[in-house]
């Protein structure tokens, strides 16, 4: 909390909130496409995929046969959770469930938001100033929510009107609630757009 931040650590607080808002106002984002490529497996998580296809090949020949699968069923649940805790992620079989979708349902007396095509990039426009500097366009955006009672240093100062459930609610859909603004933003831009947010109470 920052309340709580700043009054132990005033001079931290402080230095790292005014250099959030340079970046903001300066327009900190990539100048090219972010490349996510996953790290190359080393030999030890080679060794567990291989351990639990072997493992699940075993399985299968047993079901088969109308043998008794617990022991290895067993086994392989504790293959899957070393292979996450080597750092690998996904499941050996794939996606065993149906894909998930998320609703496009829309109140009736929502205005229609503007929707430009998307296009695959996280990059926007760029402009060249007569100095043959380039610029590219950044925002600083506020989110604000209701008080829910004066506080000080992180504590309520009238606990009896302090709104504890409308501060409970918010703290757990506050995130969504950040997700909306940002998938409505990037409709209305067309493209995947940069950011990076911080909550401040």
């Amino acid at each position: 909390m920052r309340a709580t931040l700043e009054s132990k650590f005033p001079p931290c607080a402080k230095r790292n909130r005014q250099l959030r808002r340079a970046q903001c106002r300066e327009g900190w984002h990539l100048d090219h496409e972010p490349v996510n490529l996953p790290d190359n497996a080393d030999e030890y998580q080679r060794h567990l995929v291989e351990l639990r296809a072997d493992a699940q090949a075993w399985r299968d020949e047993v079901e088969k046969a109308g043998g008794d699968t617990t022991d290895l069923d067993a086994a392989i649940v504790e293959l899957d959770e070393e292979i996450n805790a080597a750092g690998m992620r996904g499941n050996v079989l794939g996606r065993t469930s149906g894909k998930r979708t998320r609703s496009t349902k829309r109140r009736q007396d929502a205005p229609d938001l503007p929707k430009r095509q998307m296009t695959k990039t996280t990059l926007g426009r760029t402009f060249t100033g007569s100095d043959g500097k380039t610029y590219r366009p950044s925002m600083f955006v506020t989110l604000t929510l209701p008080s829910y009672g004066r506080v000080l240093e992180g504590a309520p100062l009238d606990p009896d009107r302090y709104d504890y459930a409308r501060a409970a609610r918010n703290a757990l859909h506050f995130s969504k609630l950040v997700d909306r603004f940002v998938h409505n933003l990037r409709r209305v831009a067309g493209y995947d757009v940069q950011y990076f947010a911080t909550v401040e109470p």
